[in-house]
């Protein structure tokens, strides 16, 4: 069951920080007047190699604090729902900025 939940969470991780990275890093936005589906996909591929190394350390990072709230023996169901609202709260965010990209 461990090793399940720590392949859930460096997901999570993985994830999350790259759509952080892809839409809401200002330097790291992309500047283009497109269709949204284009915009998503487009923010997405952009500097992914970098955003792929940051985000595989984000990643194991999550890892890392669950097997230390594992051996300390503190209850990670917490830690689970935090990771689980705040991947809603930044894809739902994601999927607004890419909607209205083309607005302003």
């Amino acid at each position: 069951m461990s090793k399940v939940l720590s392949i859930i969470y460096f997901c999570l991780g993985f994830i999350e920080s790259y759509l952080i990275m892809s839409f809401y890093i200002p330097s790291l936005r992309i500047g283009l007047i497109a269709p949204s589906l284009e915009f998503f996909v487009s923010s997405i591929k952009t500097t992914w190699v970098f955003k792929t190394i940051i985000s595989t350390i984000l990643g194991l990072l999550m890892i890392g604090i669950y097997f230390l709230l594992i051996r300390k023996k503190k209850d990670s169901k917490i830690f689970t729902l935090l990771l689980v609202l705040l991947f809603i709260i930044i894809l739902i965010g994601s999927i607004y900025e890419s909607f209205t990209a083309n607005i302003f």
